[in-house]
């Protein structure tokens, strides 16, 4: 059994680095978007990545659980965990939907998408001493890649919950607002950065989501 895990927007496999569920984690990475290609067409050609030829898992954090929400509707995985992230649209932040009205996101230059890393870490509420990594990833961010993503998220329509799904969410995520429905798995004052400082927590979550699906 494998679990194929999606980064956030702007990250890499290194916000994986203290995940340990007890089996094989392989990271996608991503793939430059075409021209005006929609969220669908990109999460159908990132699951070509995927060994459907044995069981899997799917697992995304923030703007890649979005990516394995959509990729959960094309494939046939066990259970797909998404972390920090959304379901259906109702579940973004109001701030996402409401610039989603608009064509702001389309218009602004490619160069105000770069991450100011300060600004992220008070966002994010990310721990001092895990600063280092946050500041390391955004360095490597593509701020072309965020700019489609963001114009993505913005845009997205999805109100289709699959049973399938598990949430799990921070409740002082300023990011991707934490849903209030009871089936939420909850860890109570994690922000959006708590794959890194909360992995222990989200490790026993997805061990115990793990034991009732496999």
């Amino acid at each position: 059994m494998k679990v194929y895990a999606i980064s956030g927007l702007g990250a890499d496999e290194r916000v994986f680095q203290n995940i340990d569920i007890g089996y094989e984690l392989i990271h996608l990475n991503w793939i430059e978007p075409r021209t005006h290609e929609s969220l669908s067409s990109y999460a159908q050609r990132l699951a070509e990545k995927i060994d459907q030829g044995e069981e899997f898992i799917l697992m995304g954090v923030s703007f890649g659980g979005i990516l394995a929400v959509e990729m959960e509707q094309i494939l046939n995985p066990k259970v797909t965990i998404i972390i920090s992230s959304a379901q259906i649209r109702k579940d973004l932040n109001p701030v996402f939907r409401l610039i989603g009205r608009t064509s702001l996101l389309k218009v602004l230059p490619t160069a105000a998408f770069q991450p100011q890393p300060k600004y992220v870490a008070k966002l994010f509420g990310t721990r001092p001493e895990d600063r280092a990594v946050l500041n390391a990833i955004l360095e490597d961010s593509d701020s072309a890649f965020a700019k489609w993503a963001m114009n993505q998220i913005s845009q997205w329509q999805n109100m289709h919950r699959s049973k399938r799904v598990v949430m799990i969410h921070g409740t002082k995520d300023k990011v991707m607002s934490c849903p209030r429905r009871s089936e939420v798995l909850k860890i109570e004052g994690g922000g959006h950065s708590m794959i890194m400082d909360r992995a222990s927590e989200i490790n026993e979550l997805i061990r115990g989501i793990l034991n009732q699906h496999i």
